[in-house]
């Protein structure tokens, strides 16, 4: 049933604008990317308003690790504390509205945080911008850290958002013109029973308010519930206190991957032996992990900068993370000559998913420890030890070009 909100202008005179549907699915759709804050964040966080960034449209969602796109959520937004966030948009008189669309969500949340990772979501938001380096600078500017190195801020935010993909700490957020009872009732259901995910819905209804196409548009989130509220308190942030020890990460794998152990140890053992190599202990709250850092002594720019990450998954699955970005934006590596010397050191070794990595442009590359033999880490532990001499011997006077691709 439509109804109607009122207008006033300066000298009292009442418009009245009548709700009117839109016309297709697609031009909700197309409302919502163009104009991202119909999504009321002061109603969904009172407190800390939410703020969005797009991140891609129909964003292919896998249905196994390194699968293509089975399913496509229709808009996939980050907020500011880094928490992907799905939404679904249908109009009220589409069946599926009651109970199709809330599986479809379900499905598409509990696949993303199995198998995305955000160095994928990184790659759409800087296709999105046009480039890694205009989309760190668009990331800074929203954060409002702007007197930060953009790298390094984005750098930062996409390892949140890579937590909170494991973690699932993510939001579910429907969008309709209208919303029924009965999606009303299972919004709000979900979203009090479910620690992690936040389960929303936005009403944005639209009137029309004269001839010359002047409309009005009202947005209204659903499931925000004192309950639900309570319930999540403290959920936002899925940390430990107390970081995990190395010993802690290594002992996972060892219980659940003992062929595999070898390669953290090996690991361990090698920072050990090198001077500047820091070990810190990872927070995410259900996965177990560590990172290996090198402090490069330079006197410009971020002093550490990060070489691995050892993490400790679900079931059978572990992963050598390698931070391919951080170490080719490090001088000398940072000029085009560095750039394409870094490029075939890593070709050098032999591995077709640090090879597939460097080709898409990627940052932080996942190893499984199941694919990784003693040859190939010897290897890739060789490259380490010749970039830690060649930064370590570079000064920060020297002359810095930075590639034409970064």
């Amino acid at each position: 049933m439509s109804d109607s909100i009122f207008l006033v202008r300066p000298n009292h005179e009442l418009i009245e604008a009548v709700q009117a549907p839109y016309a297709l699915e697609r031009d909700l759709q197309e409302l919502l990317a163009e104009h991202v804050q119909l999504l009321p964040g002061g109603q969904i966080d009172r407190i800390n308003p939410r703020r969005w960034q797009l991140v891609k449209r129909e964003a292919g969602v896998p249905n196994e690790e390194g699968g293509g796109a089975w399913w496509a959520v229709d808009h996939l937004f980050v907020d500011q504390d880094a928490v992907p966030t799905f939404v679904e948009v249908k109009r009220s008189n589409d069946l599926r509205i009651r109970r199709e669309v809330v599986a479809q969500m379900l499905e598409y949340a509990a696949n993303g945080t199995a198998y995305w990772r955000a160095e994928t979501l990184r790659g759409w938001y800087d296709e999105h911008a046009g480039s890694s380096e205009k989309g760190a600078t668009m990331l800074a500017e929203w954060l409002r850290r702007n007197d930060e190195v953009p790298e390094e801020v984005a750098e930062e935010f996409w390892s949140r958002v890579e937590v909170n993909l494991r973690d699932s700490n993510v939001r579910c957020i429907f969008v309709a013109d209208e919303i029924p009872p009965t999606l009303q009732r299972l919004v709000e259901f979900l979203n009090e029973q479910l620690r992690r995910v936040q389960v929303l819905a936005v009403e944005v209804r639209q009137y029309e308010a004269g001839s010359d196409g002047t409309r009005a548009i009202v947005p209204r989130v659903i499931g925000a519930t004192a309950a639900a509220a309570a319930i999540k308190t403290g959920a936002s942030t899925p940390q430990r206190r107390v970081p995990w020890t190395v010993e802690e990460v290594c002992d996972d794998i060892r219980h659940r991957l003992p062929g595999l152990a070898w390669i953290p140890e090996r690991v361990v053992a090698w920072a050990k032996s090198k001077e500047g190599m820091i070990l810190t202990g990872g927070k995410g709250l259900n996965y177990r992990s560590f990172t290996v850092t090198y402090d490069t002594h330079r006197t410009k720019g971020p002093r550490e900068r990060g070489i691995f990450m050892v993490q400790a998954g679900p079931d059978s699955y572990a992963t050598l993370e390698v931070r391919l970005r951080r170490m080719r934006t490090t001088p000398p590596y940072r000029t085009n000559p560095g750039r394409q010397e870094f490029t075939e050191l890593i070709r050098g070794i032999g591995s077709p998913r640090l090879a597939q990595a460097l080709q898409a442009n990627e940052s932080r590359p996942n190893l499984p420890l199941a694919d990784i033999n003693e040859a190939g880490l010897e290897h890739l532990l060789s490259l380490c030890d010749q970039w830690c001499r060649a930064v370590r011997q570079h000064t920060d006077d020297e002359e810095e070009e930075p590639a034409d691709d970064l």
